[in-house]
């Protein structure tokens, strides 16, 4: 996908997160972006940094990070911890975004010291 078409998606996404907030629910961008986590996870990564580019909302961040990057995470944390480390050092909106992922005791460790939150086991 060309940086065009991420920025164009990621302004979408933007707009639908709020718009879904205030009780839309026709919100194809949004899905258009749970879409990208099962087929295309780098474009994802993509629109994960563009999102944080463009906007700084809380509440965009915080859509942010218990949605696409929180899926990013649990499905491929392994191939993108290197890159969400490297990225949250200078993008505090990822750093930011990054206090609203839970992650379990299956995932890396490191992720908590990124400012994920770690879930307790679960009883069984």
């Amino acid at each position: 996908m060309s940086a065009t078409r991420i920025t164009r998606l990621a302004k979408r996404w933007i707009a639908e997160q709020r718009a879904w907030d205030e009780g839309e629910r026709d919100v194809p961008g949004i899905q258009a972006v749970m879409d990208l986590g099962y087929e295309q996870p780098e474009v994802l990564w993509e629109l994960i940094v563009e999102v944080t580019k463009l906007n700084g909302d809380p509440d965009t961040l915080e859509n942010l990070g218990a949605g696409p990057l929180e899926d990013l995470i649990r499905d491929y944390g392994h191939d993108f911890l290197g890159r969400i480390e490297t990225e949250s050092v200078t993008n505090p909106r990822l750093h930011k975004a990054l206090s609203h992922v839970w992650i379990t005791a299956s995932e890396d460790r490191r992720y908590v010291q990124l400012g994920c939150i770690l879930l307790p086991p679960r009883e069984t």
